[in-house]
C-alpha cells in the first residue's frame, strides 16, 4: 500500500510540475500492434506506401510478407508471400487508379488489379540478376507505364507488365537502385546507380549524368568527368541511396547519401551539401518532402529528420518512438501524416497545432519548477563518478609520486668467524630513503591512465546522450498530456505508464535526483 501511495504522489509531482501550454508537438504512435504475427516486431522492416485515394490503406513490407491496413494501421492483414528466399524490396501504387499495386521481389515483380486480392508475377526475368528487382515506380498519369531497376538494368512496359523493353546504354547495363519521376513533368525520370544519378527528360530515350559517385573507373579505367558541378566540397564514392523530388519546387532535387543529403535547386545542374547541423548520423535510407510544411524527412539509422531551409539545422522527433532504425517514410497526402518504418515497427506521426495566442506561459514558464537539464546531466556525471576533475587528480597523483621516497628498514646483526670459532655482533639498524625524481615528469602509471580517461570519456558521453534523450522525452510526453489528453482511459494510462518509466530511468542514472527534487517543490 505504502509503494501505491509512492507512485501515485510521484505522478502527482510530475503532472503539477508543469502548467497547460498550447505547443505544436508532433507524437509518435505505434501501429504495429495490429499485426497478428507477433514476430513482425522483430523483423526489420523496409518498404511501406501509403494509398493516395484513401488515407487510411496502407502497406507494409517485411522481409518475404506484404501486410495491409484498410483502418489506418489499426489491424493488418497478410495479404502476399513471397515464395522461397525472396525479400519485398519496393512497392509502387498506381496514383490514377489506386487499385493497381506493383510489389519489387527479388523473385520478379508482382501486380494486383484489386488492392492485394490477387496476384500475378508480370516480371521474372532472365537468371538471378535480372529477376532481382531493387525498385518499381509507376507513370503519374498512366497506371499501364512501369519502370522496374534491376540488377541488369532499367525495364519499362506500356502495358501493364505484358510486355518489357530493357533501356539502352548506359541505365540499361547497370544496376539500378532508385526510381523517382517528376509528378509535374512525367517525361523526366531520374535513376541512380552505383556510377551516379541519371536523368532523362524523354522518358529513357537519352540520358544524363547529373551527379557522380565515383571518380574512378573499374579496373583502373577513369570515369569521364560531368558537366554538373558539385559546390563546396569534392564528391568521391558517395553511395546514393534514395532520390527525392521537392513537393513545392520541382527543380528542387535531394539525394540520401551515406555522406549527408545533396541538394540541386537547378534540376541536377549543381550540387550541394546541405548543413550536418543536429543530424546525429549522415546515412540517409530514405527522403520525403512535406507538401504543407518546408521540411523535408529523412530515414536514418538514429531515427528520423526534419530539415528547416530557413535555420539550415536538422531536428530530431523523437516522442513515442521506440526505435532508432528507421528505413522509410511516407506520407499520408489528405491528412499530412508521417508513416515510418524501422527495426521496431510501424509509427505514425500526429502534426498537432494548437492556437498559442491569449494568456498562454512560455515554456520557461512552464517547466520553471523543472530541473533544468544541465542540473540533471551534473547529477549523473556525479552519481557514475566520471566528472572531468578525476582525470587531472590521476595526472597529478602520478607526478607526485616521485616526491614520496620509497622507504625501508633493515636490521643487521655482524657475524664473525675464525678458523676454529664464529660470534655474533654487534647489531644495528638501518633505514634507508629512495627518490625516483623522473617520475614527476613519465612514470609508467601515465600510459595506465591515458587509457583509464579514454574510457572514462566514452562512458560519460554515452551516459550524458541517455540522460539527454530521456529528459526531452519526458518534457514533450508531459506537454501531450497536458495539451492533448488522451480520450480513452488505456492510452493515457499507457502514457501516464511511460512517463512514470521516464521518470525512473532518469532517477537510475542520477541516484533519485530528479524524483528527489520534484518532491521537495512539493
Amino acid at each position: 500500500m505504502g509503494m501505491l501511495v509512492k507512485r501515485i504522489f510521484l505522478m502527482i509531482c510530475v503532472l503539477v510540475s508543469i502548467e497547460c501550454e498550447a505547443l505544436c508537438e508532433e507524437a509518435w504512435q505505434d501501429m504495429t500492434r495490429g499485426i497478428k504475427d507477433t514476430d513482425l516486431k522483430d523483423t526489420d522492416l523496409k518498404v511501406i506506401a501509403v494509398d493516395p485515394a484513401e488515407s487510411t490503406v496502407v502497406f507494409v513490407g517485411a522481409r518475404d510478407k506484404l501486410y495491409k491496413s484498410i483502418d489506418g494501421g489499426v489491424n493488418w492483414t497478410e495479404i502476399f508471400t513471397v515464395y522461397g528466399d525472396g525479400e519485398i524490396k519496393s512497392i509502387a501504387i498506381s496514383r490514377k487508379n489506386p487499385k493497381i499495386v506493383y510489389i519489387a521481389t527479388s523473385n520478379g515483380l508482382f501486380k494486383t488489379l484489386d488492392r492485394g486480392e490477387n496476384w500475378a508475377r508480370v516480371f521474372k526475368g532472365i537468371g538471378d540478376r535480372e529477376k532481382g528487382i531493387n525498385f518499381a515506380a509507376i507513370h503519374p498519369f498512366d497506371s499501364e507505364m512501369i519502370y522496374i531497376g534491376s540488377a541488369k538494368g532499367l525495364f519499362s512496359s506500356k502495358d501493364g507488365g505484358g510486355a518489357w523493353h530493357k533501356t539502352s546504354g548506359l541505365a540499361g547495363s547497370e544496376e539500378i537502385n532508385f526510381i523517382a519521376i517528376d509528378p509535374a513533368k512525367a517525361d523526366t525520370m531520374y535513376i541512380s546507380t552505383a556510377k551516379g544519378v541519371f536523368k532523362t527528360t524523354n522518358m529513357g530515350k537519352d540520358w544524363e549524368r547529373i551527379f557522380v559517385t565515383i571518380r574512378s573507373g573499374e579496373a583502373g579505367e577513369p570515369v569521364e568527368e560531368d558537366d554538373s558541378e558539385i559546390e563546396e566540397e569534392e564528391v568521391s564514392a558517395i553511395e546514393v541511396n534514395c532520390i527525392s523530388i521537392s513537393s513545392f519546387d520541382h527543380d528542387k532535387i535531394y539525394l540520401g547519401t551515406k555522406k549527408g543529403v545533396f541538394l540541386s535547386s537547378d534540376s541536377g545542374k549543381s550540387w550541394k551539401k546541405l548543413s550536418s547541423t543536429g543530424l546525429e548520423s549522415e546515412n540517409i535510407k530514405h527522403i520525403v518532402s512535406s507538401r504543407t510544411s518546408h521540411f523535408i524527412y529523412a530515414a536514418t539509422d538514429k531515427g528520423v529528420f526534419g530539415y528547416d531551409e530557413s535555420s539550415e539545422a536538422w531536428q530530431k522527433f523523437y516522442g513515442g518512438i521506440t526505435t532508432n532504425g528507421i528505413n522509410m517514410l511516407a506520407f499520408d497526402f489528405n491528412q499530412e501524416h508521417l508513416w515510418v518504418v524501422g527495426d521496431g515497427g510501424v509509427f505514425k506521426m500526429f502534426s498537432q497545432e494548437k492556437d498559442v495566442k491569449g494568456n498562454v506561459p512560455s515554456l520557461e514558464a512552464i517547466f520553471k519548477n523543472e530541473p533544468a537539464i544541465r542540473e540533471i546531466q551534473e547529477a549523473a556525471i556525479k552519481y557514475a563518478e566520471v566528472e572531468n576533475g578525476k582525470i587531472k587528480n590521476w595526472r597529478i597523483g602520478a607526478a607526485c609520486r616521485g616526491l614520496f621516497p620509497e622507504f625501508s628498514v633493515n636490521y643487521d646483526k655482524t657475524i664473525s668467524y675464525s678458523k676454529n670459532d664464529f660470534w655474533v655482533g654487534p647489531y644495528d639498524w638501518s633505514a634507508d630513503l629512495t627518490w625516483d625524481l623522473a617520475d614527476i615528469i613519465w612514470n609508467p602509471y601515465q600510459k595506465d591512465i591515458d587509457v583509464r580517461s579514454r574510457l572514462m570519456v566514452q562512458l560519460r558521453d554515452d551516459i550524458l546522450n541517455e540522460v539527454t534523450h530521456l529528459y526531452y522525452e519526458r518534457r514533450r510526453l508531459q506537454a501531450e498530456l497536458i495539451t492533448s489528453p488522451p480520450s480513452d482511459a488505456k492510452t493515457k494510462f499507457e502514457k501516464e505508464l511511460r512517463l512514470e518509466e521516464l521518470t525512473a530511468n532518469i532517477d537510475g542514472l542520477t541516484n533519485g535526483y530528479l524524483s528527489k527534487r520534484l518532491c521537495n517543490l512539493q
